[in-house]
């Protein structure tokens, strides 16, 4: 089977594969923000307002601290299936925090591959984990509410979907 070359939308990663990944493995976009590489089309960063920006900040905050959490608990986690889970989430947001980063013009937030702090229990920390989201979720929603049509909608549509994706994989 041939490889073809895909590109996200979000965080502008290229993907080979065969065929058109389900979401992308650095920021987990859904597919539909995965087109081939032929067919990606950059999208302009508009001029934020205050409001927008403030929003911003925080989402990417909250990525930060939670991409260092998740580093943390993979470590003390008690099984491997938790500890790959906790370990992309770790990744995701990470990544995800980058792009937020890239919009509001700033530097790629270098203390989001840091490892933070967590209980020393897995399963404490797995219920964190599903809080965290949560509360990512929201405050996507809050970007989504007040951006305009355009890359900040785009971007926090496709983090709104891999947050639902996170949650049910965290419930299970």
């Amino acid at each position: 089977m041939a490889m073809t070359v895909f590109r996200c939308r979000i965080c502008t990663r290229s993907v080979l594969a065969a065929v058109q990944p389900s979401c992308c493995p650095a920021c987990g976009a859904g597919q539909k923000w995965l087109p081939a590489a032929t067919a990606y089309h950059p999208s302009a960063i508009p001029e934020l307002a205050e409001k927008l920006r403030q929003d911003l900040l925080r989402l990417r905050e909250a990525l930060v601290d939670s991409s260092r959490f998740y580093r943390a608990a993979a470590r003390v986690a008690d099984d491997e299936e938790g500890r790959a889970l906790l370990q992309a989430l770790a990744l995701v947001t990470g990544e995800q925090a980058g792009v937020v980063a890239t919009m509001l013009g700033e530097a790629w937030p270098e203390s989001a591959g840091e490892t933070g702090d967590c209980s020393p229990v897995h399963r404490e920390n797995l219920l964190e984990a599903r809080q965290r989201t949560e509360q990512l979720l929201q405050l996507a929603q809050e970007v989504l509410d007040r951006a305009p049509d355009g890359r900040v909608q785009e971007v926090a549509a496709a983090f709104s979907g891999a947050g639902r994706d996170h949650l049910e994989l965290l419930s299970g």
